[in-house]
């Protein structure tokens, strides 16, 4: 829970599961697919 407030994460948007992946955290059921295209859209700027 610690990481979901010290990362901004509203209290009305926190589910189950969270992720830290480089820089981003990551909240929710997300496909992978999904996180390798907010990677590699984030190396390209």
């Amino acid at each position: 829970m610690r990481l979901k407030l010290d990362s901004g994460i509203s209290r009305t948007m926190i589910s189950c599961h969270t992720d830290e992946i480089d820089d981003y955290v990551i909240e929710g059921h997300r496909s992978a697919a999904d996180i390798r295209r907010l990677l590699a859209e984030r190396r390209f700027r």
